[in-house]
């Protein structure tokens, strides 16, 4: 159920998106009927598996600072750490050996679609999963396995290098991270596309659940003397690509060993990205990610597949998700605008109720969080370590969240195609919004003015508070702001609740172009 806002007049932007001279939206002072739960873990990583020591650290007990503090920074919003997926392309590349301490990879010559390109080949230590330790307290570990080479052996050692760095020898370093699950092979639909790496071109469903099924099941065989009682385990991990075409559903997989599904599997995994880059001159035009309408077409087609999943008792989860394959778009990944995306799209899977989504990053990708360390090379060339557009968007969610429990969201309701709203509900009762703007602003262009929020509802009684995120442009990389603060050196933010934000009058308040604004609720009596 939804409840519409009255109409008001429309004009039109000078961007082609329609925008009202005023807009209303109508917040619900107690939480309604259909608002889900908002799971403090909500947005996640995705760390490429050959760059994984990168955020790390170089040893076991040897942290990277500027990760653990940018990671703890986050944790202290929600009281949880954000959970780690370790995978992507390279997990499939990957092979044990006893000849490097922790790890060796060997990357293929960059080119200018893809200049930090995953590893060819990675060659681990067992003391390379050991590295689990070095994260923030509290953090839970998906650890991905190679399946693409169909070495069962390999497959089996891998999992008991992994679940002995939890709960074996290496016990002693990883004891405050926990091992969620295992991930057995990394899109796995695409192993027969030469297209994307692919090497098994007769790799169809059918092998596919054959190899997948037998090897989790000498999997759970080879772990059990841990006493884990079997590992649990993603299911799927499924490239988008192959879905649109009808194959590599989740049902046929679900409905190919009943058995094994049901005793090893905990969670289905869906792997998914708005865009695609392809490359300089082919790919989409700056402000592409920008849209209300758009962002909920990319997540509402993933529920049927939320309903197939539902139907084995399993939850979904986007394991790996972005804004653009193939380590996104320079200018737009890396910009204000993937904050504007990347809240939106992260609070929309909240309300479909999809709990969880992995953001990727790799050294070098434009739409990681964070780079973890300098780098030579390149447009993302630098002395020193750097936070990027993508962190900005997890720490404004994590604000919004916040450390309260038994948390829940609805989307607010709007009467503005470029506007974006959602509330969330404490102990039943409003505690904050967030409202998005998808207009954009470019440099050159007349800035399309700021629009008039009107806020409808019982809100008397109810002191406003407002807090905004604000870019100098839509395809600024630098100069992002939160509260007035900026993110970029993560030793330097201060929490302070009442820092950056101005009071909000007459339940009125003004949206720029591309800007967020976070209200918070502060109701004098119920």
């Amino acid at each position: 159920m939804h409840i519409t806002s009255p109409i008001v007049a429309l004009t039109l932007s000078l961007f082609g998106n329609p925008v009202w001279a005023t807009t209303t939206s109508y917040i619900p002072a107690t939480s309604p009927s259909w608002a889900q739960d908002l799971p403090k873990d909500l947005v996640g990583l995705s760390i490429e598996l050959s760059d994984f020591s990168a955020w790390a650290g170089p040893a076991v007990g040897k942290p990277n600072d500027f990760v653990n503090t940018a990671l703890n920074n986050l944790k202290k919003l929600t009281g949880v750490a954000p959970p780690i997926r370790v995978g992507g392309s390279s997990e499939d590349k990957a092979f044990l050996s006893s000849s490097v301490e922790y790890v060796n990879s060997t990357y293929p010559t960059p080119t200018e679609t893809s200049p930090y390109p995953p590893a060819s080949v990675v060659y681990l230590s067992p003391k390379f999963y050991q590295l689990s330790g070095n994260f923030p307290a509290g953090t839970q570990f998906v650890w991905g396995i190679n399946l693409e080479s169909l070495n069962v052996t390999e497959s089996v050692n891998q999992a008991m290098a992994i679940v002995d760095a939890f709960y074996g020898s290496g016990k002693q370093y990883t004891g405050k991270q926990t091992l969620s699950f295992l991930e057995l092979g990394n899109e796995p639909d695409l192993y027969s596309v030469t297209l994307f790496g692919g090497k098994l071109p007769d790799f169809d469903v059918f092998n596919y659940t054959a190899a997948w099924t037998s090897t989790l099941a000498a999997i759970a065989k080879a772990v059990d003397p841990w006493g884990t009682g079997h590992p649990k385990f993603y299911g799927g991990s499924f490239s988008d690509a192959m879905y649109r075409f009808g194959q590599f559903a989740p049902t046929s997989v679900l409905n190919a060993n009943e058995s094994v599904v049901s005793k090893y599997l905990g969670m289905w995994n869906k792997h998914f990205y708005s865009t695609v880059n392809l490359g300089p001159g082919l790919n989409p035009p700056q402000g592409s990610l920008l849209g209300k309408n758009g962002v909920r077409a990319n997540v509402s087609i993933h529920g049927a597949h939320r309903a197939q999943v539902a139907s084995a008792g399993l939850g979904l989860v986007m394991g790996e998700t972005n804004t653009a394959a193939r380590h996104g778009i320079i200018g737009m990944s890396d910009a204000a605008e993937a904050v504007i995306f990347l809240v939106d799209y992260a609070l929309q899977y909240a309300v479909n109720g999809i709990k969880q989504i992995h953001l990727h990053n790799g050294i070098g990708y434009a739409y990681s969080l964070l780079q973890p360390s300098a780098i030579s090379i390149g447009p993302y060339a630098s002395e020193a370590p750097k936070v990027q557009s993508a962190y900005y968007a997890a720490y404004i969610v994590g604000e919004l969240i916040g450390p309260k429990p038994q948390t829940k969201i609805v989307e607010l309701a709007s009467n503005n195609n470029a506007v974006a709203a959602y509330g969330v509900y404490e102990d039943d009762h409003i505690a904050r919004a967030i409202f998005i703007s998808h207009q954009p602003n470019f440099p050159g262009n007349v800035t399309a003015p700021a629009v008039p929020i009107v806020l409808l509802g019982k809100l008397a009684n109810t002191k406003i508070f407002a807090k905004k995120f604000s870019a100098p442009y839509t395809n600024s990389t630098s100069g992002l702001t939160w509260g007035g603060q900026s993110l970029d050196s993560p030793l330097n933010v201060t929490f302070n609740a009442t820092a950056g934000r101005t009071a909000v009058a007459n339940q009125t308040f003004l949206l720029g172009a591309g800007e967020i604004a976070m209200l918070t609720f502060e109701k004098t009596w119920y």
